[in-house]
């Protein structure tokens, strides 16, 4: 993804959030950044305390190639599912997957996917924004083959309107959030 492309996105998140009542008892948002690594920007306890736009600010561009899913769903597994980190037992969780690279460059995270998305714990829908390098049908799979749950928006207009709407009908249902 161009830095221009992720700094419309970092605006994106910062936007689509604004709807939501982000503390401990309610929302909490956590960001894992996948490039060529997968990186943890923050954990669900630190968006406790609300204040999540200052949080994603300083989350740094990665122009480096590579789409590390499967570090990306192993990090989600192991330390974003942890008490500790401000994983909730009794909350639903779904991971918002935005990218505009349908490739993946490290192993299958599409088992890995099925494997989450199986155990209950947690969700997956995919966002694909701009021009799409590879298949789509890689994103819907990641998502459990639910095209429901997958979406793709052309331009920051479509995203800031259909992107945000597609979004936030998989978040606010009661019920099994894109999970098999």
């Amino acid at each position: 993804m161009p830095n221009g492309s992720f700094q419309v996105v970092k605006t994106f998140v910062k936007t689509l959030l604004i709807a939501y009542n982000i503390n401990q008892n309610f929302t909490q948002f956590a960001l894992i950044t996948v490039a060529a690594t997968a990186q943890a920007q923050f954990t669900l306890a630190a968006s406790e305390n609300g204040g999540v736009p200052a949080l994603v600010d300083p989350v740094p561009y990665d122009g480096s190639n590579g789409q590390n899913m499967t570090a990306a769903l192993t990090l989600l597994t192991s330390a974003y599912t942890q008490p500790s980190n401000g994983y909730r037992n009794d909350a639903q969780h779904i991971v918002i997957y935005i990218t505009s690279n349908a490739e993946f460059t490290d192993g299958d995270p599409i088992s890995q996917s099925n494997t989450i998305r199986r155990a209950g714990t947690w969700g997956i829908a995919t966002l694909a924004y701009g021009i799409l390098s590879g298949d789509s049908n890689n994103l819907i799979q990641l998502s459990g083959n639910y095209c429901s749950c997958y979406y793709h928006v052309g331009n920051p207009t479509d995203l800031n309107t259909n992107g945000i709407n597609f979004l936030q009908s998989r978040t606010c249902f009661d019920g099994l959030l894109c999970a098999s």
